[in-house]
């Protein structure tokens, strides 16, 4: 198990560099189709288990009193993304296209200690076809 959290925190801590806040986009930003909203408190990570493919918005919330982060762990067919650190009481938004697929994501603060208190949520985006093996 802490190989495996040991794994998921170098993941993260290398995809925390993806992350676009909207903010450092500019005016000039694209048009957005779908918004989330993710709510990080101690020691849980609290967002929908569906969402849709497509440009997203993302909200996330920091309604603890540790600074959090979001952040894909896994996700097969390519997508990552990562939000900066949260401080308490804060918000930012992240834009991402989510692709069909499964995602792990986690709080990677602390080199990981968080995400083994149970910061680690799963979700789907799209259909899985079991047939074919692939996602639409």
């Amino acid at each position: 198990m802490r190989r495996k959290l040991a794994i998921l925190a170098a993941t993260g801590a290398a995809l925390a560099a993806v992350a676009v806040p909207i903010a450092a986009q500019g005016a000039g930003a694209h048009h957005t189709a779908n918004a989330v909203s993710v709510t990080l408190k101690e020691f849980r990570i609290i967002m929908p288990s569906t969402l849709k493919a497509g440009p997203t918005t993302i909200t996330v919330k920091n309604t603890g009193k540790f600074t959090h982060d979001l952040v894909v762990a896994f996700h097969g067919q390519g997508t990552t993304f990562a939000s900066p650190l949260v401080k308490p009481g804060k918000t930012v938004k992240v834009q991402v296209n989510l692709k069909p697929g499964s995602y792990v994501v986690l709080c990677n603060t602390n080199s990981g200690y968080h995400a083994s208190q149970g910061m680690i949520h799963s979700f789907t985006v799209g259909k899985f076809d079991f047939t074919t093996g692939k996602w639409s």
